[in-house]
């Protein structure tokens, strides 16, 4: 990708860029590959997660389930190029808390990806379930 729009995407997306980079040296992850923009990486982290241009999997979800995560996960990297600063307020904070609250203590019986945010990284992944 051209220096100059991996600049500007940081700039705009600057603390959901800066989060995901500091978990990739917080958490004992290695880069596997860039897929649609954003870069990939597994290792000991607990399931996924994107931020910015950084997608975090388990290495089980890397081997298992690679293409159903980091598709899912491109999802969340569209809406982040899309909202800039308001990703994490907007999609961020609010995924986190159906992930883990929302979801298991309120809605068991639904599914994961019924939730709004998780709905909208679909239809931008283009994944239909």
């Amino acid at each position: 990708m051209n220096t100059f729009i991996l600049i500007l995407r940081w700039i705009w997306e600057f603390p959901q860029c800066l989060l995901g980079w500091l978990l990739t040296k917080i958490y004992a992850v290695e880069y596997k590959e860039t897929y649609k923009g954003a870069k990939v990486f597994s290792g000991d982290f607990p399931g996924g997660i994107s931020l910015g241009q950084y997608i975090l999997m388990s290495d089980y979800d890397y081997r298992h389930k690679k293409l159903k995560v980091k598709e899912h996960e491109s999802g969340h990297c569209v809406q982040s190029k899309i909202l800039g600063w308001l990703y994490l307020p907007i999609v961020g904070i609010l995924s986190g808390l159906w992930a883990g609250f929302i979801h298991k203590y309120f809605y068991p019986h639904k599914s994961y990806y019924w939730f709004i945010t998780e709905r909208g990284a679909d239809y931008h992944a283009g994944i239909k379930r």
